[in-house]
């Protein structure tokens, strides 16, 4: 959920986001597609609109040293987001702003993207106490409509996670985030974006559930909103044990 302003318009935002993964021995074939639902209010005029956003697919050589797993590969996002309308730019907006910018390409329209290097590591600093994790991607995202005059733009992304098992079933911790434009590319008149995300997670079984809150440090321009906006994630999920 991330509520905040777009000048004097009110906005309230649902974005409901799809993961899935196959585990094979040593490979891991991913993918995530989200929806942003958009409320808008303001100046005696009310709107809602839906959007999808554009599919990832990705594919990964694991490798588990006990003390450290690591994972690398790369993927594709396939340009499923045609040109939109005005409130629809709004949705695909908060889809970016929502967490600070992270999986742009995701909510990027008329644009295919390719991600190489997409890598990450967790670590056992502590065994069954405290854990390090840390990620990083690069996409070159590609314009794909006939009369755009942009150039592919390059992104680059990471981020550090910082966890303690406080019991058996839950864990709590801390993430920094940054996202960096490339070659002069700039999004709502910046290039750098970065955020701190608290986070708990309870497993059951198989089954597991974490919570969210998200912070960005660099405020956002006035028409889009201001330095206070936030979003709070709940995430779903669990495992089919293979046979």
């Amino acid at each position: 959920m991330h509520p905040g302003d777009v000048g004097n318009t009110n906005v309230t935002s649902v974005l409901p986001m799809l993961r899935a993964s196959v585990h094979l021995p040593m490979l891991t074939v991913a993918g995530q597609w989200g929806m942003s639902y958009t409320d808008t209010s303001g100046g005696g005029v009310s709107d809602s609109t839906t959007v999808l956003s554009n599919p990832q697919l990705m594919g990964y050589w694991n490798l588990d040293l006990k003390i450290l797993e690591l994972s690398i590969g790369g993927g594709v996002v396939l340009p499923t987001v045609g040109a939109p309308s005005n409130t629809d730019a709004i949705a695909l907006l908060r889809g970016a702003t929502a967490r600070a910018m992270r999986d742009i390409w995701l909510w990027s329209a008329q644009t295919m993207s390719i991600i190489l290097p997409s890598a990450r590591a967790d670590i056992s600093l502590i065994p069954s106490l405290l854990y390090l994790s840390g990620d990083l991607e690069v996409a070159a995202m590609v314009p794909t409509a006939d009369t755009d005059a942009r150039d592919v733009e390059f992104v680059l992304q990471y981020g550090a996670a910082l966890g303690v098992q406080i019991l058996p079933m839950l864990r709590a911790g801390l993430r920094l985030q940054a996202v960096a434009f490339l070659s002069d590319y700039q999004v709502l008149g910046d290039s750098f974006y970065s955020a701190i995300e608290p986070f708990v997670r309870v497993n059951l079984g198989p089954l597991y559930a974490t919570a969210h809150f998200l912070m960005n440090l660099d405020a956002y321009p006035s028409n889009v909103g201001d330095s206070n906006m936030w979003s709070a994630r709940l995430s779903l999920g669990g495992g089919i044990p293979s046979l």
